[in-house]
């Protein structure tokens, strides 16, 4: 669906609770599972990231030490990181 919408001239996406994607229901890990960045990762890889577009990862689990993870400056994850 991404592809969809960047072959049609987007901007940019904003993607809602990106936090919970990596989660473990029968761990008890509802979010900031141990597959969420490589999830991340995987997602920027074969969609938005060869693009010149802006990405905000919205996540309510995100604080000072883990924030820097989801706008790495190396462009492997998200523009921008929106904390709820």
């Amino acid at each position: 669906m991404i592809n969809f919408w960047l072959d049609k001239g987007v901007g940019g996406f904003r993607l809602d609770v990106i936090d919970l994607i990596g989660k473990e229901p029968d761990q008890l890990i509802t979010a900031d599972g141990p597959t969420l960045h490589p999830l991340i990762k995987e997602l920027n890889q074969h969609t938005f990231g060869p693009h010149d577009v802006v990405t905000v990862g919205e996540t309510w689990s995100a604080n000072l030490d883990n924030a820097q993870l989801y706008s790495n400056p190396d462009g492997s994850e998200f523009s921008f990181l929106e904390q709820l």
